[in-house]
């Protein structure tokens, strides 16, 4: 029986991180739905906004974000890298693994 393995989305999953470019533009960092932590990106706060809810997300992290000190979320726990030396095949596999 197949294997449904589901792909990524450009539906945001969370915000994790603000900035403010020095041309006064505003970004967040976002990760996606069904991607990993490794494929997140800076989008226009604007873009975010004017998705489904996205105001009240964008409110919501803003005032965690200044509660917290000005910091965004340290999603680098979330990235492992693994390295399996496999004798039979002779040869090292690198698995970055993302939860």
């Amino acid at each position: 029986e197949p294997v449904m393995i589901p792909m990524g989305t450009h539906v945001f999953e969370r915000i994790l991180d603000y900035r403010k470019l020095d041309n006064g533009k505003e970004e967040l960092l976002i990760k996606y739905k069904h991607t990993s932590f490794l494929h997140v990106e800076w989008v226009p706060i604007e873009q975010i906004e004017a998705e489904h809810l996205g105001k009240h997300r964008v409110k919501k992290f803003m005032q965690k974000y200044h509660h917290d000190g000005e910091k965004g979320e340290d999603f680098k726990e979330y990235l492992k890298v693994i390295i399996r030396f496999d004798t039979s095949w002779k040869a090292v596999y690198l698995c970055l693994l993302c939860i």
